[in-house]
């Protein structure tokens, strides 16, 4: 039998685009789940970019189950700030069995759930290997301040404007009170949140799945 293979019918938007250090708004748009012979658990999530003007896309993994006591610990506590920026921890409170869920489970529970983050650069050390983005900090939508690449990330300044056309989040103003638009996108990200939580709730039945068991 032959065997025909189209490169057009195959997804590789998830291939990794290196972005500057900034703020941007996320989403997972995938995730996996890594069980190791050792016992170790890990959670390797693929995290885009929502801004049309600063295009990206990258992988963070965060080791739950690791024989390292402080490796486990940064990751579960990253992974949580996680789940509170994009709204799951709200949707979820008496937590989740992860390694019970299947995978499109997690898929429904983890992706597509925006939130904002500041993004850096993290040196590979092996030359075979380039540099890669990884998620510094977290922030619920309309929190994390202007979009775009920082104009000094030693110094933490604000991010600065597009080259390109402006969003509204580049429009509002790095300091103060948040603007109308910026709170009424935070309002349609988190009705959007609720809704879908709402309507996967309805479709599989109160306490149906893994993740409205509390966690062991």
């Amino acid at each position: 039998m032959a065997f025909v293979f189209n490169p057009n019918e195959i997804d590789t938007s998830d291939d990794f685009v290196l972005m500057p250090e900034g703020v941007y708004m996320l989403q997972a748009t995938k995730v996996e789940r890594v069980f190791k012979d050792t016992g170790d658990f890990m959670v390797k999530m693929i995290f885009a970019t929502m801004n049309e003007d600063f295009p990206g896309v990258f992988s963070q993994r965060f080791n739950m189950i690791h024989s390292n006591p402080q490796a486990q610990e940064i990751a579960r506590r990253d992974f949580a700030k996680f789940c509170k920026a994009s709204g799951i921890a709200d949707e979820f409170p008496e937590g989740f069995e992860m390694d019970e869920a299947s995978d499109e489970e997690m898929t429904d529970l983890f992706c597509h759930k925006p939130f904002d983050a500041k993004v850096g650069i993290e040196k590979s050390k092996n030359p075979k290997y380039s540099d890669s983005n990884q998620v510094a900090k977290y922030y619920p939508v309309g929190e994390g301040g202007n979009y775009g690449p920082l104009r000094n990330p030693q110094a933490g300044h604000a991010p600065a404007a597009p080259a390109g056309k402006p969003t509204a989040a580049n429009d509002a103003p790095a300091t103060g009170t948040a603007t109308a638009t910026t709170a009424g996108r935070a309002a349609t990200n988190g009705a959007a949140r609720t809704a879908g939580a709402s309507g996967a709730g309805k479709a599989n039945g109160a306490g149906s799945r893994p993740w409205n068991r509390p966690a062991a």
